[in-house]
Order: structure tokens, then sequence, then C-alpha cells
């Protein structure tokens, strides 16, 4: 199935109840620095209202990801709900329906994908990282680094409180 680039949704406008479905795989190329996602399904529902058209369903894709702490890569599989009503005046993310009836989906399910992706995923709550010092995965073995006693080059300003 080919991505829809615009989809005629005038037949469904100030008709509440009128709708169709609409499915299909999109490419994304959504890259973030610890998450990749590069295709989606899509299975929507499109309904006329009154004042816009309401899209409900979901999207499906598979997304890269590399923990924030030990850099260890998984793939994982997300699904994002969609609810959302477009309407003839722009709505806080700019989307509105075009004079002519068109509706332009592709924007609205990147955003959604872009939205649902955490900025900083962990492989696991208590992921130990990578040593600062050695490089080790702690995750998977002990370092050999000494702990120092070191003071804190921001302890003397304890002095001046």
């Amino acid at each position: 199935m080919r991505s829809p680039r615009k989809v005629d949704v005038s037949h469904f406008l100030n008709a509440p109840g009128r709708g169709e479905r609409r499915r299909w795989v999109m490419p994304l190329m959504v890259q973030m620095p610890l998450a990749v996602a590069e295709e989606a399904t899509v299975d929507i529902w499109l309904e006329g209202s009154d004042d816009g058209i309401r899209i409900t369903g979901t999207v499906a894709t598979d997304v890269n990801m590399s923990c924030y702490r030990c850099l260890e890569g998984w793939r994982s599989k997300k699904v994002i709900r969609l609810d959302r009503t477009v309407r003839r005046q722009p709505d806080g993310d700019g989307y509105t329906l075009a004079e002519d009836g068109l509706l332009q989906l592709d924007g609205i399910v990147i955003d959604e994908v872009v939205l649902s992706l955490p900025t900083a995923p962990l492989c696991d709550e208590d992921c130990r990282g990578i040593c600062s010092g050695c490089g080790v995965h702690l995750n998977a073995e002990a370092c050999g680094c000494v702990d120092e006693d070191r003071q804190s080059p921001f302890s003397v300003l304890s002095e001046l409180l």
C-alpha cells in the first residue's frame, strides 16, 4: 500500500457520523539521537463532524533504540493511539482542513510518532551505564577504578553562604 499524501475528506464535512477506514504503510525516517523509526503501519478512522474531521486509530512502528546510559541497542514495537480533530481553522499545531477538502495526514502521523518516542530511553530502570573512568559496561562487569575522595571544585562556594 502506498502512503496517501492528501486525502479528500470534503464528503465528510458537515456530515456527522459519516466516515471511512484508511490503512497504509508509510515511510517515516524519524531519526532522533537515541531512537530511529523508519516505517509505520497506519490504521485510522476518518469521521465527519459539524466543524471538521475526527481522526482516530493507531500507528504501529518498530523503533531501534539505544540506552541513554549504556548505549546498548534494542528494537521495540510502539503502538500509538491517535485521536485528533482537524478543523477548518488552524489548531495549535498548525493543522487545518484545506478549502478544497484535502487533508494532509503524513505530518500528523509523523508528529504523533516523534512525540511518543522517549528522549532518554533506558534498557532497564536500574541500568548502571558505562564507567566514565575505564569504559567498562557496568551492567556486565565491575570496573577496577578506584573511587577517590576528591573535594568538589564547588565546595568553596559553601563558604560564601
